[in-house]
């Protein structure tokens, strides 16, 4: 196996074509299940809330379980709401950041090697992303099983 800095220029190229090409796709398929992730935990939370809300609507008297229920989805969907935010503000500064890293290597004040390394600094994942998701999901999972069981009490 031939290391990279063995390859003759013009396979350099092409490897590092195809690293492009490979790193691009596996970026947009993140993000297209990041997208669909976040849709899913909106959708289920809210769901499940209009629903409690439905049935709480047509009781008059209602288990304090079910009430739960509705209260854990409806923090489901603010955790949905602060993963969102937080994404949004996230990706806005590391783009700020890049943009004003990239102006400093086109005027020479910084090299390439910089600039990468710089942006690898900042891009690095965080808990916060899978504590929100998976909190949002958790929220659903026992606010639906609370307002089930509440039903049947």
């Amino acid at each position: 196996m031939t290391n990279f800095s063995q390859l003759p220029e013009s396979h350099r190229q092409q490897n590092i074509d195809h690293i492009n090409q490979r790193w691009s796709q596996l970026y947009h398929l993140q993000k297209e299940w990041a997208d669909k992730a976040v849709n899913f935990l909106f959708l289920t939370n809210s769901g499940g809330a209009i629903a409690m809300l439905s049935f709480i609507g047509t009781r008059e008297d209602v288990h304090c379980l079910v009430k739960i229920g509705l209260a854990l989805m409806l923090i489901g969907i603010i955790l949905v709401g602060v993963l969102v935010a937080r994404s949004y503000h996230l990706m806005t500064g590391l783009f700020d950041a890049y943009r004003t890293d990239v102006k400093e290597y086109f005027a020479d004040r910084i090299s390439q090697e910089k600039l990468n390394e710089d942006d690898s600094k900042r891009s690095k994942d965080s808990k916060w992303d899978l504590i929100l998701g998976y909190g949002s999901f958790g929220c659903f999972i026992l606010g639906i099983s609370l307002g089930i069981y509440g039903l049947f009490l």
